[in-house]
């Protein structure tokens, strides 16, 4: 590809910017999955941070303009003590395929002019949740891309082949780039959520 002039690029940022601040609402969904992570805790995230003052921080942000409802959690599942995977080396798949369903569905159902805040859980969960915002926007604008900005200390690309321990929370990027297990990469009803191209990673 030709890079752009600089006038250019100042130009195409500043029309998404614009974009950027007219999104003034935001939905506040918690998560509270916790099964695909290797050690349990994740499913209380986001009680954990409601009770540090999340929302009311949050709320703050009104005086910029900026409004953030609370839709509440998603129902939580049974604790991971005790549950024994059915696939060692795709631990909770079934279970992770079934709350994956409900969680797209929620944020399709997502009140008209919000944008969803989601707070996980475990970062498994980013299957669902990334599947669902391309579903959503394909279905306006057929062909579209998103980028993602992947905020972690690994790349989450194992897959069952070479994941030592099976948990799915380290597959996320491997699944939602088309890799590994099939039904888990055609979560939301399509394959290749985002291109190698579409992803920054910060770690």
């Amino acid at each position: 590809t030709v890079p752009q002039p600089s006038s250019q690029r100042l130009k195409h940022f500043l029309m998404n910017e614009s974009k950027f601040r007219l999104q003034k609402n935001f939905g506040l969904l918690g998560v509270p999955f916790g099964l695909c992570a290797r050690w349990p805790g994740c499913n209380r995230a986001p009680s954990t941070l409601r009770a540090w003052g999340l929302v009311d921080q949050l709320e703050a942000l009104n005086t910029r303009g900026i409004v953030v409802k609370d839709f509440g959690d998603t129902p939580e599942i049974a604790e991971k003590k005790g549950l024994i995977p059915s696939d060692p080396t795709l631990k909770f798949k079934d279970e992770f395929l079934a709350y994956s369903e409900h969680l797209i569905l929620k944020i399709h159902n997502y009140e008209e002019g919000f944008t969803p805040l989601i707070v996980g859980g475990d970062h498994s969960i980013s299957i669902a949740t990334i599947a669902a915002a391309v579903k959503f926007n394909r279905a306006k604008t057929p062909g579209f891309r998103m980028g993602v900005l992947w905020v972690d200390a690994h790349p989450d690309l194992c897959t069952q082949e070479n994941s030592w321990s099976g948990n799915i929370h380290g597959m996320s990027v491997a699944h939602l780039l088309g890799h590994g297990d099939t039904a888990l990469s055609e979560i939301g009803g399509f394959a290749s959520k985002i291109k190698p191209s579409e992803i920054v990673y910060v770690g």
